[in-house]
């Protein structure tokens, strides 16, 4: 079975290319396998108080990160003709975003997990990751940290 990427980011502010933290983890016969995570230095310093106070990260906590164009080619293998998952089409926006601005091309499937779940979990109250989590019996995690949440969507994806 080839490998599939879950993947999470977090964004300093509403732009899709301010991604200050990746998390996420390597899927392969159906047991996570791998995992990665990190702050990312975004390509502006402008931090939203929104953002920040919904993932608790600062500038001043990412002014030694890589910034994704340092990061991507080290990952470039993994992602490559593979399938990135994600709990949303913002993550999936995001890597859109970064791509183009730093003019990286890779070509990926992609499959949103809320989606599928949407059509294999009927009727629940929502389907944020937490409520799904939850009725799948995944309860104790940290949700809006990229690497918790890349997880999370992986568990749920292979549940």
């Amino acid at each position: 079975m080839n490998s599939i990427i879950a993947i999470d980011f977090e964004t300093a502010n509403p732009k899709r290319v301010s991604a200050c933290a990746v998390g996420g983890c390597v899927i392969r016969d159906g047991e996570i396998k791998e995992t990665f995570s990190t702050l990312l230095m975004p390509p502006t310093d402008y931090f939203a108080p929104i953002n920040v106070g919904i993932h608790g990260i600062t500038p001043e906590m990412v002014k030694d990160a890589p910034t994704f164009a340092d990061l991507f080619p080290t990952y470039r293998d993994r992602v490559e003709n593979r399938t990135i998952i994600s709990y949303s089409k913002f993550d999936l926006s995001v890597i859109k975003n970064l791509f183009q601005h730093y003019g990286f091309e890779c070509d990926f499937n992609y499959v949103d997990v809320c989606e599928m779940a949407k059509e294999k979990i009927p009727g629940l109250k929502n389907y944020k990751l937490p409520t799904v989590a939850k009725h799948l019996g995944f309860e104790d995690y940290k949700h809006h940290h990229a690497f918790e949440d890349a997880m999370m969507c992986a568990r749920v994806f292979i549940a």
